[in-house]
């Protein structure tokens, strides 16, 4: 293999691999906020699970932060925070950049006899800051750039501290059925079919003896916004929702402006989870050709949900098929949920 090939690869490694770690305290949350504001960064919790984010504020007892795909406005207790982290794409650049001048000049110094794909004089003077600076030019600025370089905040939490920070638990309105409404990673199609026996809902594929549950719906207009509560699980759908089937960044913009706009009067809309989502199968066909409530608009056949089936998929819910899917198509239709 020739150097040229190698190059790219040793960019990313050694660019990747440069992180600038600070440990701070609750007097530091400060100079935190600052440093991320305007930026989107990730936040580590304490369980492993990565949210991504924009417009965080840290504060001592919980952290705010916005929903980078939904725009939806959320918080969570700052105990359970592990760090923030984020990517600086100048710093990147310029260490890229400084990479290259490195390994260009090693090359130049080399006695490659024009096989490292580039011209001149080898070994000399000239050769190696031609090597050097094409290298860091070529290579080195746009890896470096893309890469970006982590600057990760870790928070210094004591187990003491921490049940210190903590929120008291808000009490929740009660429901017959509480349904999860955090997104999940599904990693296989055992996975769903126990999701989907643990709450008795009809898919036509992995739980054809499922019967669904006894709704308790509501019709009404919330400030202009056509809506369905319901009592049994406590949460609220949208009637309709998008004119057309979307791809998954459309799909995430769709509801970003549901919350700018506060449709409804609120700003907190979202993708249901695969379970949420599935609690509005009904085994009979009801709405047309649908297994769906004909209180529901019939044209949103399909609809996104939170939950994926890998890093590549998302799942989706076929209310004409009766069942889930792991992303068959590139697009469907968002009908937008939210927690009462």
């Amino acid at each position: 293999m020739k150097v040229q090939f190698l190059i790219p690869i040793v960019f990313t490694v050694l660019i990747s691999g440069c992180a600038h770690t600070r440990h701070v305290s609750t007097t530091e949350f400060d100079a935190v906020n600052k440093a991320i504001k305007g930026k989107q960064a990730r936040i580590k919790l304490t369980n492993g699970n990565i949210i991504v984010g924009r417009k965080i504020q840290l504060a001592q007892d919980s952290t705010l932060w916005t929903d980078s795909e939904t725009c939806r406005k959320r918080s969570i207790p700052t105990s359970e925070i592990n760090y923030i982290f984020f990517q600086k794409r100048w710093r990147g650049a310029l260490q890229g950049f400084g990479i290259g001048l490195l390994i260009g000049g090693f090359i130049g110094a080399d006695d490659c006899d024009g096989g490292c794909g580039f011209a001149g004089p080898d070994g000399s003077t000239e050769s190696i800051l031609m090597y050097g600076g094409t290298v860091a030019v070529v290579w080195g600025l746009p890896i470096g750039a893309m890469t970006g370089s982590k600057e990760k905040f870790v928070l210094k939490q004591t187990p003491r501290q921490a049940e210190l920070v903590k929120p008291p638990s808000l009490a929740k309105a009660s429901f017959p059925l509480i349904i999860r409404s955090e997104t999940l990673m599904i990693s296989s199609e055992d996975d769903i079919r126990a999701i989907l026996e643990s709450h008795g809902f009809y898919d036509a594929k992995f739980n054809k003896n499922g019967k669904g549950i006894t709704h308790q719906y509501e019709a009404k207009t919330v400030q202009d916004a056509p809506v369905i509560l319901d009592h049994f699980t406590g949460l609220m759908w949208m009637q309709g929702g998008s004119t057309k089937a979307l791809n998954t960044k459309s799909a995430g913009k769709y509801i970003c402006k549901l919350n700018e706009e506060a449709v409804g009067g609120f700003t907190d809309w979202r993708f249901p989870t695969l379970e949420e989502a599935m609690s509005l199968m009904e085994p009979p066909i009801l709405n047309g050709d649908l297994y769906i409530n004909s209180l529901f608009d019939q044209k949103q056949q399909e609809i996104w949900t939170a939950d994926r089936y890998d890093y590549d998929h998302r799942l989706s819910v076929n209310f004409k098929e009766g069942g889930c899917f792991t992303s068959r198509g590139a697009n469907a239709y968002v009908r937008a949920v939210r927690s009462q």
